[in-house]
């Protein structure tokens, strides 16, 4: 799934849903984005920056790890290094708009030698188990607090004055430091389980997103896993919300939607390509997942 955003940044997912981009590069670690109601749905990925939010208008349902939340007007996140998450856009309301900031934890901390990593950051970073994500809302000060930080460190990236680097770095700053004040109290030992199921959750992604030009049965995702394929089914189901079948169907349909925006490959090559038993069924289930066929997509792009 790419993302254009206002400053032509294309955040891209590799085939172990890994992002396979820093945001922004090396010197300043960090990119803006923005997603509104007419944005397709994000797929499940992870990265190992820092993902911080705030819904400006409407609502959107968002998934992190086995959470289901719906994000309103005025609600922010905070995502974890490493943590599984998705954003159901296609059921956002239709004024949704939210903005984003993703950032690797070198732009706070700048060398783990640090007292910045090893005080402030390390514990949070590895307490991913425990605390992947909070959901940010006005009722609580401390995390008021840090809506305020996103929101004024989102509009220094959108507007981008003279030295909106250090402006920027120094909202961020800020905000691990509130979070560091109150870490304790949003740690809850009831995680424990679900890492452990989201670990054979990424294995079993990480196979599909390898493998899905090809037949996949359960068998193999069980034995990618190492769990059964009762247990296969339960955390598709649990954190996915769909069965590892339609997982690996949405996922086949995502690959030809890009293969068609390039406009290089004709239809029957791409139905080939994404594991596909033939070319009608091909069209028959993109038009079931994306509205219209193969052709008619490819001719609005």
């Amino acid at each position: 799934m790419e993302l254009i955003m206002e400053n032509t940044i294309t955040i891209s997912v590799q085939d172990n849903f890994l992002e396979n981009r820093a945001h922004g590069d090396t010197a300043f670690p960090c990119a803006a984005y923005f997603t509104d109601a007419k944005t397709h749905d994000i797929r499940w990925h992870w990265h190992e920056e820092y993902e911080v939010s705030i819904v400006r208008s409407g609502s959107c349902p968002l998934s992190v790890g086995t959470d289901h939340l719906v994000l309103h007007a005025g609600d922010g996140i905070f995502i974890n290094t490493g943590t599984l998450h998705s954003q159901e856009t296609t059921k956002s309301t239709s004024d949704f708009y939210k903005e984003d900031l993703v950032f690797h934890g070198r732009l706070i901390y700048g060398s783990k030698y640090t007292v910045f990593w090893q005080k402030y950051m390390a514990p949070i970073a590895t307490s991913g188990h425990s605390l992947p994500y909070i959901h940010l809302r006005t009722s609580i000060p401390w995390e008021k607090e840090i809506l305020e930080l996103i929101a004024d460190a989102t509009t220094i990236a959108r507007e981008k004055p003279f030295g909106y680097e250090y402006e920027i770095r120094e909202k961020l700053s800020r905000l691990f430091l509130v979070l560091a004040k109150n870490r304790t109290e949003l740690e809850s030992d009831n995680r424990q389980d679900s890492s452990q199921e989201m670990q054979h959750l990424k294995k079993m992604i990480r196979y599909i997103q390898n493998n899905y030009m090809e037949s996949i049965s359960l068998k193999q995702l069980s034995e990618t896993a190492n769990i059964c394929e009762r247990e296969v089914q339960r955390s598709f189901h649990n954190i996915i919300q769909q069965s590892p079948i339609q997982y690996l169907i949405h996922y086949r349909i995502e690959k030809a939607c890009h293969m068609l925006d390039s406009g290089e490959q004709s239809i029957i090559d791409i139905s080939n390509s994404c594991g596909f038993s033939s070319p009608s069924y091909f069209t028959k289930t993109f038009k079931s997942i994306v509205g219209c066929t193969p052709r008619e997509y490819r001719n609005t792009r």
